[in-house]
């Protein structure tokens, strides 16, 4: 089947953002199993996965004003340093700050979604706060089953599906704003 540039540019528009969320689904993963299992590869992969926002904001700035996605970039970093926050007070038993911690992330996760939907008119400030709290609640989901030493996969196929499912809806945004 041959594809016409339109049929192309939409395509890779959808891969690229589709690599994009799978990386930061598989990354973040990682990073929690590498923290709660003491392994050795911790920096390494922190070090990964905070280039997630970079590779966003790169992709992002083809289509949005640089100032606009260096807050998103910002936000993006901010999400994932809570989430390292957020471990590194469950190992140290730390309930109170965990608690706060979670808070602030969940807080970052609106931040996130308010500056999406000021993006782009089809991005859904609600529609994002939904996605990104309950890919929180997979993320808190997925560190509690480990922490019970429940290596349930269901969990982690959610979060795939998920990661999805916010690359499709980020696509269908930036492909109806710009007429692709």
């Amino acid at each position: 089947m041959v594809f016409n540039n339109i049929e192309n540019d939409r395509l890779e528009i959808s891969n690229t953002f589709r690599k994009l969320w799978i990386q930061y689904f598989i990354w973040t993963k990682s990073y929690i199993i590498s923290i709660l299992e003491n392994s050795s590869d911790q920096d390494a992969i922190k070090k990964r996965l905070l280039q997630n926002p970079n590779n966003f904001a790169d992709e992002l700035k083809i289509f949005y004003e640089e100032e606009e996605v260096e807050r998103i970039e910002k936000l993006l970093e901010e999400h994932i340093l809570l989430i390292v926050d957020y471990l590194n007070h469950i190992k140290s038993g730390d309930n109170e700050a965990r608690e706060e911690i979670r808070k602030k992330a969940y807080h970052n996760a609106s931040e996130i979604a308010g500056s999406f939907s000021g993006i782009n008119p089809h991005w859904n400030k609600k529609e994002w706060t939904v996605m990104l709290f309950d890919y929180l609640g997979m993320i808190e989901s997925l560190i509690d089953n480990r922490l019970n030493k429940r290596y349930d996969l269901d969990i982690s196929d959610r979060l795939e599906k998920h990661a999805y499912d916010m690359s499709d809806y980020m696509t269908e945004g930036i492909l109806r704003q710009f007429f692709i």
